[in-house]
């Protein structure tokens, strides 16, 4: 029997045995379909081939689907949904944060009212020193991503790097600017 005539409970049993063609029919049979669901969500044709492809990963490697309690397409459907609203709420999180924190450092407070403007000044001052006290690889790519509004794809181009790479440092850099930032605010 050909693996493209399996079904999809016999592709499963094949990818928990370690056969990357069954993966690779699952992925031809179920791509098209994480993709537009991802993309309908992320309205992002970048985050949607991210995601199918951590969907897809995640199925080879975790694997927690349950034949009894669905059809495969039912369940890559549901998953990849949740995992897009995951990445929705997270991107949303992310930009209400970086908006507090005023991280456009090109422009200047346009505020008419003295305490504002001082604050502003502050913030920034406060923000520029966390910047510094970053990597400088994860400076770089944070700066690239969040004030030059590149993707990691291009990010990833641009400094031959690979996506998750890219990826991972954006996160790294996040998570510990948002700590250092924290660490400043504490009386």
């Amino acid at each position: 029997m050909k693996l493209k005539d399996a079904t999809d409970g016999q592709l499963i049993d094949s990818l928990r045995a370690s056969d990357s063609q069954a993966m690779e029919v699952l992925y031809d049979r179920y791509g098209g379909l994480v993709y537009s669901i991802a993309f309908k969500i992320l309205q992002n044709p970048s985050d949607a081939e991210d995601l199918t492809q951590d969907v897809f990963i995640t199925l080879w490697q975790k694997n927690h689907y349950q034949s009894e309690r669905g059809s495969l397409k039912s369940f890559l459907g549901l998953f990849t949904r949740c995992r897009a609203i995951d990445k929705l709420r997270k991107r949303n999180t992310t930009q209400n944060f970086l908006t507090r924190w005023q991280l456009n450092l090109y422009e200047n407070s346009s505020s008419t009212v003295p305490l504002e403007k001082v604050e502003s000044q502050e913030q920034r001052k406060q923000l520029q020193k966390a910047l510094s006290l970053l990597p400088t690889e994860q400076r770089e790519i944070l700066m690239m991503s969040f004030f030059e509004g590149l993707t990691r794809t291009q990010i990833a181009e641009k400094l031959n790097l690979p996506v998750g790479t890219v990826k991972s440092r954006v996160r790294l850099a996040f998570v510990k600017l948002k700590k250092l930032l924290l660490e400043q605010n504490q009386p």
